[in-house]
């Protein structure tokens, strides 16, 4: 008996191990017909004209297949080498035919059929460091030596892979100058102005003639100007300009990285009404129509529209700042009919005071400002602009204490230290505080995708400027961060965060 139920579990176990073996086997074929992207990747022997070596991808979060060729393509029809489990390819919707070319300029959809099942990723090919590319060729390749004179040139831009029209490519005739103060006078990498005889889009920006090329030299991170464009959009501020990172090749010379940025103009894109600069170099500039007010350091000057000494707009202008001051100034400035409110914009006035004291921008105890008359007859401030030299990035003995997190410094300037005798001001700047501090988060994001996007870039510029290891005497940098990319930016992020979380505490 005992032998018989042992000769019955045996079968008994066999059967199971049997059944157990086939469900496996049968789960092994499901999973072999499976679709599943195994490996995508570009060879050189398919690709004898454009690669140089093999390029493999990486496959992300199983949905976006990323490669980067590290130099430039004069094509992206590329022959795709694409293993995988199913049993089909598409691209784009079309069956893929093996060693036919495929145009990756733009972002592909990738799909792998099998098992009345798909699977579906985005292709994206890098090329050089991902950044779009602008080649700018000056007539008989002459240097750009003057900031006044515009100079013949031609402009070619290749929008990149992740911009918001791929692939797409502006050829157009051009005028280019120099631009800026202290940057193009002094230092080897210089900003532009641009300038197109009709008026274009870039990036799938509103059409405009005139455009800034930001060298950012100052800036390890190149990230300063971008974060202040962040704040400002995310702002009360009417109008922040529109920016995007570019490599700059002029006259065939790799020039680095540069923010392509609209330029302050009045335009029905841009500015509207007038626009105003409080400017340190008016008095240097042939072409600056200004005026000087009692409290404030430096003359403000009429950008735009063009206007002469005394004509209907520059008296206009004049009459009205000047008593837009005085209501600050005035006994009876807190009353909302004769006093400041009567002039100003609050909105405006109180998120570019929180921006710029939260950037603690140097140069901001002199109130050097832009601000705007608008068409019923007040004062607003912005666009935000300058702001490469802020969030601890300026340590000169002229300025102390601008390189800790800590502390007000706009708040002392000669007209915010007036408003903040004001309680409804005050309230009005808490509430706008509470509003940035609580989208800290996003800021800090907008930064580590920034500079995600901008870390093979990092590298070629640096290698074009050594800046990086550039101990400038301005500027230093503490020797912990010195030459990584990385660092600097982590060292951003982490000013910003101490200062948001300070002002927070004490507003």
């Amino acid at each position: 008996m005992k032998k018989n139920l042992s000769v019955l579990l045996f079968f008994a176990l066999l059967s199971g191990a049997l059944s157990c073996s086939k469900e496996v086997e049968v789960l092994e074929d499901k999973e072999k017909v499976s679709p599943r992207l195994v490996s995508f990747s570009l060879l050189q022997e398919n690709n004898p004209s454009l690669l140089i070596d093999d390029v493999e991808s990486k496959i992300i979060g199983d949905s976006i297949v990323e490669i980067r060729i590290p130099y430039i393509l004069k094509s992206k029809e590329l022959k795709p080498a694409v293993e995988a489990t199913g049993g089909g390819i598409f691209f784009d919707g079309n069956p893929y035919i093996e060693g036919s070319s495929i145009d990756f300029s733009r972002p592909i959809d990738l799909t792998i059929v099998g098992n009345d099942l798909e699977k579906k990723y985005t292709v994206l090919v890098h090329t050089y460091t991902g950044l779009p590319i602008l080649w700018i060729e000056t007539e008989n390749r002459a240097p750009i030596v003057s900031k006044e004179e515009y100079i013949n040139a031609h402009f070619r831009l290749e929008e990149g892979i992740v911009t918001r029209a791929p692939g797409d490519v502006i050829d157009k005739v051009i005028k280019i100058r120099g631009r800026g103060n202290h940057t193009w006078e002094v230092e080897p990498k210089k900003p532009y102005k641009i300038k197109f005889s009709e008026r274009v889009s870039l990036f799938d920006d509103p059409e405009d003639k005139t455009w800034a090329l930001l060298a950012n030299y100052y800036d390890k991170t190149m990230l300063r100007n971008a974060l202040v464009f962040y704040l400002g959009q995310i702002s009360a501020i009417d109008y922040t300009p529109r920016s995007h990172f570019v490599e700059l090749f002029l006259n065939g010379r790799y020039d680095g990285t540069y923010q392509l940025t609209e330029n302050l103009k009045v335009s029905s894109n841009r500015v509207q009404g007038i626009l105003l600069e409080v400017d340190r170099y008016a008095t240097q500039e042939e072409d600056a129509r200004y005026f000087n007010t009692p409290h404030l350091e430096f003359p403000v000057n009429i950008k735009d529209p063009d206007v002469e000494y005394n004509d209907e707009t520059f008296n206009y202008v004049k009459d009205l700042v000047l008593k837009a001051e005085n209501a600050i100034f005035s006994d009876d400035f807190t009353d909302p009919v004769k006093g400041w409110k009567a002039y100003f914009d609050v909105e405006s006035l109180a998120d570019w005071f929180i921006i710029t004291e939260l950037a603690k921008d140097a140069e901001a105890i002199h109130m050097l400002c832009h601000m705007t008359i608008d068409n019923k007859g007040m004062i607003k401030m912005g666009p935000l602009w300058d702001y490469d030299m802020c969030f601890g990035n300026y340590t000169s003995a002229t300025y102390a204490g601008c390189e800790q997190p800590q502390g007000f410094w706009l708040k002392e300037s000669a007209w915010f230290k007036r408003l903040f005798e004001d309680p409804s001001f005050v309230a009005k700047v808490k509430d706008r505080v509470a509003f940035f501090w609580q989208n800290k988060e996003s800021v800090l994001s907008f930064i580590n995708d920034k500079a995600s996007y901008l870390k093979y870039s990092a590298s070629e510029n640096n290698n074009r400027w050594d800046v990086l290891y550039h101990p400038d005497q301005y500027y230093p940098r503490e020797y912990d961060i010195w030459g990584s990319y990385d660092n600097e930016v982590q060292n951003l992020k982490y000013w910003f965060e101490k200062r948001i979380d300070w002002m927070y505490s004490v507003l």
